[in-house]
């Protein structure tokens, strides 16, 4: 073995060692795992038996459940912030063996992607948020190897890619975008770029086993919940997040749009009225129910309903993203959506009484007990803020390094900010989770770019 790799094997246990550190430090500090009220109850619930038609049924029937063989709903908070743990590492991995960075320079990075305060507090929670964000590093660095070593590409990387795809959109729906994105990057730039047997080969694996590991997922979903969807509530989301753009002639298409609008119990055009419109029963989105009397249907319409808005004015869409992220500059109100996002309301009393019988744990007074994370995320809001700003700068940065790599983790930045504001009814932090990492992999990619002193000679295409 040369002195350089053993210096690198040095370097990569040495990072290794730093992060598993910090994880376990973080852990003593504030081992509880958390609750936010509706979404957390719903997926524990799913993890005895009572599938949700509306979230993800994938996070509580497969990856808690396994978890809850060890005798404790606590194991939750250790698996996830293994896997986040995971995600530094990628970091390191992408930025040391495939950009070349120098090997200080990639591990400072990692390690303040390992203590970045969304990753740390909602790794704390029952929500699939940190899972889906640890399995999308898996992806983003296949796909980046896929791009920088395409002689590398064959049928394993294929079913790995395709695995990672289906998982990560049962887990969120929302990364349907990004994922979509990323399939049509891979294909188009091997296709352009290495027109050989051995790529069209792989491309054609690919295409084979997207089909067929969605197929199967979409089996099980319809024989477990009875929808065939990634998310059977898509189009309530959209309508709702989209209601201040929504005009009678979008739901005229479909049905009379005047009996569902002129009975609503609140104006469309205030943009903090768009999660009434979702949830209550005099909102948006209830009112449509009612009128059509079949969810599934109602559900069809409001997506229809939506995009045809968007088709009418795109402008008006755009404008909504920016008051959503405007939002996060408003101090009172996101004070009050953060208590909420900390998770201070109890959890549902017939899952307590539940795990207590199961496992003789209590969470009756879970949401009173202190927490070290929780209380950041209360005053981290201005960090919060300027996620969006640094990931645009980053982004339009990132066109400069002139790599297909570069191009296309600025443009899977953008498509998740685009996610997180415009298609949200407001502003949620735990969207933005996986903006820092991607950042920190851009600043990266600058950094060898702007001082070529800095990248090494490892080996990397």
């Amino acid at each position: 073995m040369s002195k350089t790799d053993s210096a690198t094997e040095y370097d990569v246990l040495a990072v290794l060692g730093a992060i598993m550190a910090l994880k376990l430090l973080f852990l003593m500090l504030d081992g509880n795992l958390r609750f936010i009220l509706g979404d957390s109850a719903v997926y524990l619930n799913s993890a005895f038996a009572n599938l949700p038609t509306d979230r993800s049924w994938t996070y509580g029937a497969l990856f808690i459940k396994a978890l809850l063989n060890f005798g404790s709903v606590q194991a939750v908070i250790y698996a996830q912030a293994a896997l986040s743990g995971l995600s530094c590492y990628l970091l390191y991995r992408i930025l040391r063996r495939q950009v070349g960075l120098a090997g200080r320079w990639a591990s400072a990075l990692s390690l303040l992607a390992c203590i970045e305060p969304l990753s740390l507090v909602y790794e704390r929670f029952l929500l699939t948020d940190s899972l889906a964000w640890s399995l999308m590093t898996l992806l983003i660095s296949l796909t980046i190897s896929m791009l920088r070593r395409p002689e590398e590409n064959g049928v394993g990387r294929a079913i790995a890619f395709a695995l990672l795809f289906v998982a990560i959109a049962s887990l969120r729906g929302a990364y349907m975008p990004v994922l979509g994105f990323l399939v049509i990057f891979v294909v188009c730039f091997l296709m352009y770029r290495y027109r050989t047997t051995k790529q069209f080969v792989f491309l054609s694996a690919l295409t084979v086993t997207l089909i067929s590991f969605n197929a199967v997922y979409f089996s099980e979903t319809k024989r477990l919940t009875g929808n065939a969807s990634y998310n059977s509530s898509d189009g309530f989301f959209l309508l709702a997040s989209w209601a201040p753009n929504i005009e009678k002639v979008d739901l005229d298409r479909h049905i009379d749009g005047s009996t569902v609008i002129d009975t609503l119990g609140f104006t469309l055009n205030d943009v903090r009225n768009r999660p009434g419109h979702l949830f209550l029963p005099d909102g948006l989105i209830s009112r449509l129910r009612q009128h059509l009397g079949d969810d599934q249907l109602a559900n069809v319409v409001a997506r229809k309903a939506a995009l045809h808005s968007l088709e009418r004015n795109p402008w008006g869409i755009v404008t909504l993203a920016w008051q959503t992220y405007s939002g996060y500059w408003d101090t009172g109100y996101m004070l009050d959506r953060l208590r909420h996002e900390s998770g201070i309301l109890p959890l549902d009393a017939n899952l307590v009484e539940l795990v207590r019988d199961r496992f003789h744990e209590s969470l009756a007074e879970n949401h009173l007990q202190a927490s070290l994370f929780r209380s950041i995320l209360l005053h981290v809001r201005v960090w919060d803020a300027a996620i969006p700003f640094i990931t645009i700068l980053l982004a339009l940065s990132g066109l400069w390094c002139r790599t297909a790599s570069a191009s296309m983790v600025a443009a899977t930045a953008v498509i998740i900010l685009f996610a997180a504001l415009g298609l949200a009814t407001e502003p949620v932090p735990r969207y933005l989770i996986g903006l820092p990492w991607l950042n920190l992999l851009l600043t990266g990619m600058l950094a060898g770019t702007i001082r070529p002193a800095l990248v090494q000679d490892i080996g990397c295409s």
